[in-house]
């Protein structure tokens, strides 16, 4: 639980929520429930009913819900706004009436000054460029191909370039790695190591909406995206960003090469994906959701 905005909010979870960012002096309510669709039937016709009487809530906010037989019967226990994922960013649902809330970068993220990033850059790789990639709860075959891209490109383009991964968990060590000396690691992903990199390479997960992008855009840092199409993310594509093909590693170390030789390349993506999140904030987004809960 935590407040905010004047209303207390209350999570409620079907699962661990390890690493959730929760308001001060919040505290998380956790239910684990069965997998599959028993689990979605505890969940939301008896489990989150209970705890939401419980708390008494007025309202529960989910991305699940109408689609199953047991949220149908929620909203009879406890108002309901759902949301849904789509093209254009955050569909909520409430009332009869929909409501887009676009999706918006961090607004802790920031284009850094030259003095500023210069020396972040001295903090997480020697003062070195270098390409960064966010590999939390990424496949270990996934991470390799980053890493054998990476080595196509050092072979093929001269450069003291390093790679930076966060969430590198995947990976037992890089002792028979050629290029183990410029590859460094990090455990968590930071805003700092985005906003210092030369670029960022982003692999899209299921239903990602691509928030990863929008942070990059904010901090003037360019994106390659490793997904087969635009539909793969849930979110603004694919103007802005350089595109390559799954497990096709010749390809993305192509894209890593024309990044690092072709400024002309990288300012456009940067001036590109800039426009595309200027105006966009999370304050703008929650006024609208706002205004859907009170008209209806």
């Amino acid at each position: 639980m935590g407040t905010g905005y004047g209303v207390k909010w209350v999570f409620l979870l079907d699962k661990g929520g390890e690493g959730l960012d929760l308001p001060a002096g919040g505290k998380q309510l956790v239910h684990k429930t069965l997998s599959g669709r028993p689990g979605d039937w505890l969940w939301y016709g008896w489990l989150m009913p209970r705890a939401a009487r419980r708390e008494k809530v007025d309202l529960v906010m989910t991305a699940r819900g109408r689609e199953t037989s047991a949220g149908k019967g929620f909203a009879n226990k406890i108002p309901l706004c759902t949301w849904r994922l789509s093209d254009e960013g955050l569909i909520f649902s409430f009332g009869g009436t929909d409501v887009r809330a676009p999706l918006a970068p961090d607004e802790e993220v920031r284009s850094l000054p030259v003095g500023e990033r210069e020396k972040l850059k001295e903090e997480i790789a020697e003062g070195r460029e270098y390409f960064f990639a966010d590999v939390t709860g990424m496949g270990a075959s996934k991470v390799i191909n980053l890493l054998k891209a990476f080595s196509l490109f050092k072979k093929r383009q001269l450069s003291n370039m390093r790679l930076v991964l966060a969430g590198a968990g995947t990976i037992d060590n890089l002792d028979s790695y050629k290029y183990r000396e410029d590859v460094c690691l990090h455990p968590v992903r930071t805003n700092g190591l985005i906003e210092a990199a030369y670029a960022v390479i982003h692999t899209p997960r299921r239903n990602d909406p691509g928030i990863a992008i929008l942070n990059a855009w904010r901090a003037k840092t360019p994106v390659i995206v490793v997904a087969n199409e635009a539909g793969a993310l849930n979110g603004p594509l694919p103007e802005g960003v350089l595109q390559v093909k799954p497990d096709d590693t010749g390809s993305l170390a192509e894209a890593l090469k024309s990044l690092y030789k072709n400024e002309g390349i990288r300012n456009e993506l940067i001036e590109k994906g800039a426009s595309r999140a200027a105006g966009l904030s999370m304050r703008g987004s929650a006024a609208a959701i706002g205004e859907l809960l009170k008209t209806n």
